[in-house]
């Protein structure tokens, strides 16, 4: 445990090799694993060294998934959730890992053009992510059509 709010760091999850490497020399012995969107698959999952670790549980859990899709700075048109960009594919594997684990704190971050009234209806399961492929049930509002929307 550490600093101010005594935290124990026990996983980090990056898929990019440099980044991996800064997690790696700043949090020695913390779990690392490759990519988020295998966290959930399985109750042993290989960390970026190759071995089977364990995913742990815990009470806060913090993502920065990608906002390549979400940002304006790739072009003129943005990719929403379930368009199968890596934004949409991260944030989907986030928010299923936090229906495995169910921590009772989780902090998400990403760029302010992020459609952050649909993410937060698929924390709060007001999407389900069943529902995820099935984007006719979806509106680019953010919100799940119901019986009384006009079609």
């Amino acid at each position: 445990e550490s600093g101010l709010f005594q935290y124990s760091h026990e996983m980090s999850c990056e898929i990019e090799p440099f980044k991996q490497g800064y997690i790696g020399r700043n949090f020695p012995g913390v779990t690392l694993f490759p990519d988020i969107n295998k966290l959930s698959l399985s109750e042993a999952v290989l960390d970026v060294y190759g071995r089977p670790q364990a995913v742990p549980d815990g009470n806060l859990f913090i993502a920065g998934t990608s906002c390549k899709d979400f940002s304006m700075l790739k072009g003129t048109a943005r990719k929403d959730i379930e368009d199968k960009g890596t934004s949409g594919e991260t944030f989907l594997s986030a928010v299923e890992f936090l229906e495995q684990k169910q921590p009772p704190v989780a902090i998400f971050e990403n760029v302010t053009g992020a459609p952050w009234i649909k993410m937060q209806e698929y924390l709060t399961g007001r999407l389900n992510l069943k529902d995820r492929n099935d984007t006719k049930n979806i509106t680019g509002a953010g919100k799940a059509k119901s019986a009384d929307d006009s079609v």
